[in-house]
């Protein structure tokens, strides 16, 4: 034994448990199976005891029916009177009240004068004659009686006044029987009750258990003579002494697989709690890998605190390689900014300088004059917006900003800036375009125009800016009771990672967009401030090369019962004019070129304005003094095409121009099928204007040539 390895000496060790092992299973087996056979027989002798207990208890119902009902007054006065109507309602309701099948009442001479049973059932042959020479031996009978019908188990009794409770003093009134059929229902019940399985049986055949570990009881059930009737059994299987049995058998089999998995349990503990911790260690100094380090922290005893310590550790040092990083990138941030500011500052100013020494020279007419005059005067407006894009992030950072809302028009908001724009969209090939859904009277508001119109005009700046072909559109109307606004261009779009960046102060997304767009990267950062200090958020959509979709909502406060100065009733009131022309124009730019052309030769035309369809069908129904509509194609709320649809079915003889930038056949046809007299296309020459409104209004024909 001394020379021995360790291994060896396990498997000695182990050997000798499992013989013990066996041994004493051996001895505790012989043990058991004696038990188990006293614990059968105790149980037989315990079954027995409950299945009589049983039968006992579901007879006594009806022993004690008949016993009850059988001393009343009432009842054996009916039953000499063969009183009909009190035996349903006081003997047939015994059927329902206590879930019995039969019940017969028979007067003195044994003669049956009432019957009543369960539905479907037949009681013939149930109570015969000979039942009733029982009654000489005793007032109350208790038996079972075989028929077609099947088993009945039934209990009757002699009927005397209240006053002899005994069935002895006085002559039987009559007799009551009530009888219960033990049918599989009945016999299901049992089983329930038992926790047995229960049912008749043949008497001829012997008893046989049911299993090794069954237990089967029966017992006689006997006829009004005492000889046995039928007999009911019950079966019952002991599976604790069947599962007890099977445990002790696959007891041997476990010990001897205990010694097997005893050694590759060893194997286990060993690998999971030395060997995988220490490479998961070596693993982490070799290549600091965050997996390695969080298992081993989940490892056990003392590796767990080792884990922590190594998580510790790296986590100090990404903070300070962050940290670094960081101060690198504002370091960076901050120089690329004062580049840019100096960029930005001093590309106006030379232009400013330059442009102002040469306005020294004698020489200079008043053309070139002019023209410097203008460069110095449009780079004084780029160094003052960059001046007080530097003021207003610095007074939004410091929270000196306050709001000061006022009455607004926000279709005229809307329509100025567009305006404002428009010179600097002819430069590029870029169309800018209002989406407006709200109405002239939705229009007037309660807000601070100026804040709206920095975030307005910074986000159209900014499309501008990034969109070399293609569209601007701006955008306003309401959503889920809140005024919402959008710009979106057709643009280089954003990348999603730089997304969140585009919105930070100096910042553009991208470091190579300064260079080559220009910028401080403010202009986003002031209009996401100032739409959160207005009550809203501003939200962006966008990918490269798909442009860019901005988006904010902001409380909508209207203001109610606004007096429109541009009122229908008060123009036709002020002017007295031989033509009055309704404009259904939502674009106000092109509202005001219409007007004026029309104006410019008759000033003391009406000119009515409509910014959606709905409005131009209301003023054609409010105002027969119209004479021609001008109308557009694409307008909100109600489409020029259903406007006109809807105005011909009130008015006929009223002219109607179409005038739209649809210019292809299919849509002048769809025009005039709708009930348009005529139509021109954008853009509008003065020429055609005329041409249709001399054609249309011929009294004043010659004053449009």
């Amino acid at each position: 034994m001394k020379n021995l390895s360790i291994y060896s000496r396990i498997i000695y060790i182990m050997a000798f448990i499992v013989f013990t092992y066996l041994l004493l299973f051996s001895i505790l087996y012989l043990i058991k199976i004696k038990q188990e056979k006293l614990i059968l027989e105790a149980s037989r002798d315990q079954f027995k005891h409950e299945v009589n207990s049983l039968l006992v208890l579901k007879g006594e119902s009806l022993k004690q029916v008949a016993y009850d009902y059988t001393y009343w007054d009432d009842f054996a006065n009916s039953i000499n009177k063969v009183d009909t109507s009190w035996f349903t309602n006081n003997i047939t309701t015994i059927l329902s009240s206590y879930r019995f099948d039969y019940a017969f009442v028979f007067d003195k001479d044994f003669n049956i004068i009432h019957e009543a049973s369960t539905s479907g059932l037949n009681g013939k042959g149930i109570i015969s004659k000979s039942v009733f020479l029982e009654f000489s031996k005793s007032p109350f009978v208790n038996f079972f009686v075989s028929t077609p019908e099947g088993l009945f188990e039934v209990s009757g009794a002699s009927v005397h006044p209240t006053k002899d409770p005994s069935h002895i003093k006085t002559i039987a009134s009559g007799y009551l029987f009530v009888a219960k059929a033990w049918n599989r229902e009945y016999m299901t019940n049992l089983s329930n009750i038992s926790g047995a399985e229960a049912g008749l049986v043949d008497r001829s055949k012997p008893l046989v258990d049911k299993g090794t570990y069954g237990i089967t009881v029966s017992k006689d059930l006997l006829g009004y003579d005492n000889t046995p009737v039928s007999r009911i059994a019950f079966s019952r299987e002991y599976q604790f002494l069947k599962l007890y049995h099977g445990i002790s058998q696959s007891m041997l089999i476990t010990i001897i697989l205990i010694f097997l998995l005893a050694w590759i349990i060893f194997g286990y503990i060993i690998r999971r709690f030395i060997t995988v911790p220490l490479k998961l260690v070596s693993t982490i100094l070799e290549t600091e890998s965050d997996e390695s380090v969080r298992k081993l922290q989940h490892g056990p005893g003392e590796f767990r605190r080792i884990g922590l310590l190594f998580h510790n550790y790296i986590q100090q040092k990404s903070e300070l390689q962050s940290a670094k990083q960081n101060a690198e990138d504002a370091n960076r941030l901050k120089t690329e900014f004062l580049r840019n500011l100096s960029h930005e500052i001093r590309t106006p100013m030379n232009g400013i300088m330059g442009f102002s020494n040469l306005l020294n020279d004698p020489k200079l007419n008043s053309e070139k004059t002019l023209e410097y005059t203008n460069v110095i005067i449009r780079n004084s407006g780029q160094l003052l917006r960059i001046i007080d894009d530097i003021i207003e992030i610095s007074s939004l950072e410091t929270k000196q900003v306050r709001i000061q809302n006022r009455e607004t028009n926000i279709y005229t908001l809307v329509s100025d800036l567009h305006a404002n724009f428009l010179m600097k969209v002819r430069e590029k090939d870029v169309s800018l375009q209002v989406e407006n859904s709200l109405s002239e009277d939705q229009s007037y508001i309660l807000i601070d125009s100026s804040k709206l119109l920095k975030v307005l005009n910074n986000l159209v700046e900014n499309a501008l800016k990034f969109t070399k072909s293609g569209y601007v559109k701006i955008g306003c109307g309401l959503s889920e009771g809140k005024l919402q606004f959008h710009v979106k261009d057709s643009g280089i779009g954003i990348a999603e990672d730089k997304i969140d960046k585009i919105f930070d102060r100096f910042c553009q997304g991208d470091n190579t967009i300064s260079h080559k767009y220009g910028g401080l990267g403010l202009g986003l950062s002031i209009a996401r401030e100032n739409a959160e200090l207005l009550g809203g958020k501003l939200f962006v959509e966008s990918s490269p090369g798909r442009g860019t979709d901005f988006y904010f909502s902001i409380p909508y406060n209207p203001i109610h019962e606004v007096e429109l100065p541009d009122s229908v009733s008060s123009k036709l009131q002020s002017l007295k004019s031989t033509h009055t022309i309704l404009i259904a124009e939502d674009d106000e730019t092109n509202f005001k070129y219409l007007e004026i052309l029309i104006t410019r030769k008759h000033p003391n035309i009406v000119i009515l304005k409509a910014t959606d369809g709905q409005q131009a069908i209301e003023n054609c129904i409010r105002c027969p003094e119209i004479q021609l509509v001008l109308m557009d194609i694409q307008l909100p709320v109600v489409d020029g095409f259903e406007a006109i649809r809807q105005i011909r079915e009130f008015n006929n003889q009223l002219p109607i121009i179409a005038q739209s930038a649809y210019s292809k056949t299919s849509d002048i046809n769809n025009a005039k099928e709708c009930g348009c007299d005529d139509y021109i296309t954008k853009p509008i020459s003065m020429e055609a204007l005329y041409e249709v409104l001399a054609k249309y209004l011929p009294e004043n024909s010659h004053d449009w040539n």
